[in-house]
């Protein structure tokens, strides 16, 4: 072997990476991840130049997997079962080292046991957060992925809604990002699942709502990570930010600024949390994961961005 050969890790290589993919798109070709810095066509060569190492701005998704459950008369013995995990309703005892939640009272009172049970450090679902939604309603929220809901209350009708859904939360500078998807439809993402990837250079933290016609009385409601809340109500011709009013009195626009008045307000407002409103549109910075509920949202007069952003992404490790 010739001795004057030096051999070093690439940082552009030409890999083999499929049919009608972009430039500047994320790949795996086995288990080799990087960014294409040339196109493939749909015929011919499919051999991209891929950047191994190095900084580069692509899309990065926070998203975990999500299930919303809707209660509706949940019955004593019924069971809830996700993630191998089993919870068992109680007619009027809540006991966490059993997964048994009382429902004595009603719907709203019930899912806030249920959450109870989830959210124990010691006995609930790991890797689960609970977090509380409209009445009746909770979220779901994992990092990694959520089995199907099933159990006697989901297949007796005592669970409504179980849908499957995208909750994106944030992605933190330095958090390492995995790989998951098809080349050609790819996913960047800190859930940790797929082929490691690389790390973020810069912070996910903002989220944009959009208000659609919010009417009189419906609420907006912030969960924070540690699983306090802080809810937003829209009232008809009245701004009050001690009890967190926000007038709708003028369009979109209007309703949004005076909204984003409240998240900002110094003593009342969200800690920490900046509101910068446009057009009806409100971008919500912040340093740590939370997630918006209310009746706004379920009503479809409040819609919360999902999806991924262009964040700085440092490749390889």
């Amino acid at each position: 072997m010739a001795t004057n050969e030096d051999y070093r890790r690439g940082v552009k290589i030409p890999l083999t990476v499929g049919a009608s993919i972009p430039n500047r798109n994320a790949v795996v070709v086995g288990k080799i991840p990087g960014v294409t810095l040339t196109e493939t066509g749909s015929t011919g060569t499919q051999v991209a130049t891929v950047l191994r190492k190095g900084v580069i701005r692509i899309p990065v998704s926070g998203i975990s997997d999500a299930v919303k459950l809707t209660f509706s008369t949940v019955l004593n013995t019924q069971t809830i079962i996700f993630n191998g995990l089993t919870f068992t309703a109680h007619t009027n005892t809540t006991t966490k080292s059993t997964k048994t939640f009382s429902i004595a009272g009603n719907d709203d009172a019930d899912i806030v046991e249920f959450m109870s049970c989830v959210n124990d450090p010691t006995y609930g679902a790991p890797g689960v957060t609970a977090i509380a939604g409209t009445t009746g309603v909770c979220w779901l929220i994992s990092d990694a992925a959520l089995s199907a809901i099933t159990g006697t209350a989901h297949g007796a009708g005592s669970i409504v809604d179980d849908a499957t859904v995208n909750y994106t939360s944030d992605v933190a500078e330095g958090e390492l990002l995995y790989w998951s998807g098809t080349n050609a439809s790819p996913v960047v993402s800190k859930q940790i699942s797929g082929v490691r990837f690389g790390y973020a250079m810069q912070n996910i933290a903002d989220r944009k709502i959009t208000l659609a016609g919010v009417l009189n009385n419906e609420t907006i409601i912030f969960t924070l990570a540690d699983g306090g809340t802080v809810t937003f109500t829209a009232k008809t011709s009245t701004t009050t930010p001690a009890s967190r009013f926000f007038s709708i009195a003028g369009d979109d626009t209007a309703d949004a600024a005076l909204l984003a008045a409240n998240i900002n307000h110094e003593l009342y407002g969200i800690s920490g949390m900046v509101a910068t409103p446009s057009a009806g549109v409100i971008t919500l910075e912040f340093d740590e994961d939370f997630a918006i509920t209310g009746t706004a949202v379920s009503n479809s007069h409040l819609t919360v961005e999902t999806g991924s952003r262009d964040i700085e992404v440092k490749l390889g490790y």
